[in-house]
């Protein structure tokens, strides 16, 4: 399997387009067509130098970035070529593909054969590292995610992908998200069908609450129970209250998201004021014992004295 993948990499590198940028080439059609550097002004011009000088660097994704700048405000098919080729040095293969397709339709009569041939040949090399994807859900208006690029919403007609492992990930309001990894044959005509059934999210979700022993727990004012606690609740914001004797409270509001889990783990800590408090209380206690012990003495004394 390796031998084969490298054979037909090697084949895809051989019939790389000549030319790598689309203002590289001169012909004698380039001659009536002014060249892209020609006919792009102020921040264009300045974003296209830009993706030639990360190109030529190899800063590939930064350089597709810049031509794509460009071409939302150029739409100049030739920028597309340039795109392609950042796309297929990443070895992005399927959106090489399409955008050598684009260019192909965009540029129609203004190609002259051999750029025509080049792009044909390009298409042709890049292929056998594609497959179509059908991705399949029950809920419309679902958006789907291969490899956390967005390519649309439910109903989805095919999808172009790289061969090899693909996760689709698919997420519409109030449904829980769903993830699939699958492999993606390019071997075979039938595209590879990935069927999503999506979840309503439930609007409510459980917290646990553990804490010392003996600790009351209160949830939005309300007494719960006692320390550790479960219960499930309506997802939002919630205020919980764990006290225990002699202990500092604890008070904090906790977000319950829908069908989720939130364990909440309290650790009170001594209440310190309430230890002095009972030592004054003590000491003002011995304090009163010896006064009344001294008054009990003195009259005592009096008495003996008569």
């Amino acid at each position: 399997m390796k031998t084969i993948v490298g054979f037909v990499v090697a084949v895809l590198f051989a019939v790389a387009p000549s030319r790598a940028l689309a203002e590289e080439r001169a012909s004698d059609e380039a001659a009536a067509r002014p060249a892209l550097g020609q006919v792009l002004t102020g921040e264009d011009e300045v974003s296209y130098e830009e993706g030639k000088a990360l190109f030529a660097r190899e800063q590939f994704s930064a350089a597709a970035e810049a031509f794509g700048r460009v071409y939302e405000h150029a739409v100049d098919a030739r920028l597309l070529w340039n795109i392609a080729a950042c796309e297929k040095k990443m070895r992005h293969y399927a959106k090489s593909l399409l955008l050598v397709q684009r260019y192909l339709v965009s540029e129609g009569e203004r190609l002259d054969d051999g750029d025509r041939l080049e792009a044909e040949r390009l298409i042709a090399a890049l292929r056998p590292f594609t497959a179509p994807l059908s991705v399949r859900s029950d809920e419309p208006g679902a958006e789907i995610f291969v490899d956390d690029v967005l390519v649309g919403t439910t109903p989805l007609p095919l999808v172009l992908v790289d061969i090899g492992f693909r996760q689709v990930r698919a997420r519409k309001a109030g449904f829980l998200e769903v993830t699939d990894d699958t492999f993606v044959d390019g071997r075979s005509p039938v595209a590879v069908v990935v069927v999503v059934r999506l979840t309503k999210a439930r609007a409510e979700g459980r917290l646990n609450v553990s804490a010392p022993s003996a600790a009351s727990v209160f949830v939005d004012g309300r007494a719960v129970g006692s320390a550790p606690w479960s219960a499930t609740l309506p997802s939002g914001m919630h205020v919980v209250r764990v006290t225990a004797p002699n202990r500092i409270a604890f008070e904090k509001e906790i977000l319950v998201r829908g069908n989720e889990v939130r364990d909440v783990t309290v650790s009170l800590d001594a209440d310190r004021s309430t230890r002095s408090r009972s030592w004054v209380w003590l000491a003002a206690g011995a304090v009163l014992t010896g006064a009344a012990a001294a008054g009990g003495y003195w009259v005592v004394s009096q008495s003996q004295a008569h």
